[in-house]
């Protein structure tokens, strides 16, 4: 048994389930917001936890990039860009989480279309592609929606 086939096997279909349990649970935050859980830390707190994933592509893109450059192979530059654009966003969802939180939404709509084929046609290609480039901004992007959505949420209250 292989980690891709454990991975895609049913654990994929129950970490999927785990992640969108995560997010109902975010949402729901409007009856703990009559609590006073609703506060500036909170929306803080998760445009913290949505850069994380953001890293955790930056770094990925990185290593691929640096390890193929070092090693000889000069297309490994093309990992950089991305990454440029990684920071560029992150800048922007720090800033205004709402148009942040829609650029990274938009983002993972342009990547299944524009890695159709990759996803579709190379079954060990779509699950690191998945991994890497795909859940990373969708999570990202829930996440700064969820922030965006809590600030409004406290600034109605006051």
């Amino acid at each position: 048994m292989t980690l891709l086939s454990v991975c895609v096997g049913p654990n994929l279909i129950q970490n999927l389930y785990i992640f969108i349990l995560i997010e109902i649970e975010l949402f729901s935050l409007y009856s703990e917001y009559r609590k006073g859980w609703c506060t500036m830390k909170t929306v803080q707190s998760l445009k913290v936890a949505a850069l994380v994933p953001l890293g955790f592509m930056v770094l990925i893109l990185l290593i691929l990039g640096i390890g193929e450059t070092l090693g000889g192979d000069l297309s490994g530059l093309m990992h950089f860009v991305p990454v440029i654009f990684v920071a560029l966003v992150a800048w922007l969802c720090w800033k205004h989480p709402l148009w942040g939180g829609v650029l990274l939404l938009a983002g993972v709509v342009f990547e299944v279309i524009a890695f159709w084929g990759v996803l579709v046609g190379r079954p060990p290609m779509w699950f690191w592609m998945l991994i890497i480039m795909i859940l990373p901004l969708a999570f990202s992007g829930l996440l700064l929606l969820t922030a965006e959505w809590v600030k409004r949420m406290k600034q109605t209250a006051s």
